[in-house]
């Protein structure tokens, strides 16, 4: 006698769907149950685990379709190195207006590319201000400036009766 070859056409007979019952469990023996048991819970394990991976590609996926143009990220990329280096041109020209001791308005003006420039400019522009420190005052007029008094106490006397009666 043959036995009969399985149709491939046929679709396989239905298997368990889900868990077995608490019931069902109950009939079967202990070797069986406890490898139940573990493969449940890796069931479960692999389940949380491709719920977590769905949820993890989700978020990815939304994150990529927020993602900004490259072109646009590289423009910002580009705008804000500008900004960097206009920034460090700033802070050079402002150290180097210190170091020499140049005003406020020489400072905005100092010229140049680069460090070796700028302090170049700086350099021209010190040798035509002033040398710092204080400077000597004038003699004042109104103080006595004029011709010197005389020491000997008749001449003063002169001088005054002189002058008070003129």
């Amino acid at each position: 006698m043959s036995t009969p070859t399985p149709d491939p056409n046929t679709p396989p007979p239905p298997g368990p769907s889900g868990p077995p019952t608490a019931e069902q469990l109950a009939e079967l023996p202990d070797w069986a149950r406890t490898h139940i048991e573990g493969m449940t819970g890796q069931l479960t394990a692999a389940q949380q685990a491709a719920s977590t991976s769905a949820a993890e590609l989700a978020a990815a996926a939304a994150k990529l379709a927020a993602a900004p143009d490259p072109a646009a990220a590289q423009q910002a990329l580009q705008a804000a190195a500008d900004r960097a280096a206009a920034a460090e041109l700033a802070a050079t020209r402002e150290r180097l207006g210190r170091q020499y001791g140049l005003p406020d308005a020489l400072v905005a003006r100092l010229q140049g590319a680069d460090q070796a420039a700028m302090e170049t400019d700086a350099k021209a522009l010190a040798a035509l201000l002033p040398a710092p420190g204080p400077r000597m005052p004038g003699p004042d007029p109104l103080q006595g400036g004029g011709t010197p008094a005389p020491t000997d106490p008749a001449t003063q006397f002169a001088q005054l009766i002189n002058s008070a009666l003129s």
